[in-house]
């Protein structure tokens, strides 16, 4: 039997405004400018709102055993992490958090995303970062959080 998806995330909804705000402007400056400038400007505010709001907007799609992270942004490659090896995640939230609710560290270097850290068993890092609707974002850590937790093996000491 395949492998079904436990959770899958939608576009945020930044980035649909980003091409609606563009077709607007685009239709508004090819009534009032020339041809060529009609086309610059809502070229330069479409690329101004998808290089700063929506830089990793993503689509999560989270199945029992690993993430497939896709970017709506063709020059981002698609990333997939496999939960199976990971010990425990750490999360740095985005400066505009206003989520008491998730542990997170904040940081004012993130303005519109948020990274997520897994450590896996030989304590080395794999990053993701991540911009997913506004109200998805907890539910997607909460089941992140629970897949690790259960592919936690406990550390054994030996006593000498």
């Amino acid at each position: 039997m395949k492998n079904k998806p436990i959770y899958t995330s939608k576009a945020p909804i930044a980035f649909y405004i980003g091409i609606i705000v563009s077709i607007i402007f685009y239709t508004f400056f090819i009534i009032k400018i020339d041809f060529p400038d009609s086309l610059i400007y809502p070229s330069i505010i479409f690329s101004f709102w998808f290089f700063t709001i929506s830089r990793y907007s993503c689509r999560l799609t989270i199945y029992s055993d690993r993430i497939i992270v896709t970017y709506l942004a063709f020059w981002h490659p698609n990333k997939e992490v496999i939960l199976t090896d990971k010990n425990s995640i750490d999360v740095r939230l985005n400066y505009w958090s206003f989520s008491t609710r998730y542990r997170g560290h904040m940081h004012k270097d993130y303005i519109f995303y948020d990274q997520i850290s897994f450590i896996n068993k030989d304590n080395k890092y794999e990053t993701i970062s991540i911009n997913v609707r506004i109200g998805q974002r907890n539910t997607i850590l909460d089941i992140i959080e629970r897949r690790v937790n259960q592919n936690k093996q406990p550390v054994r000491h030996r006593i000498k």
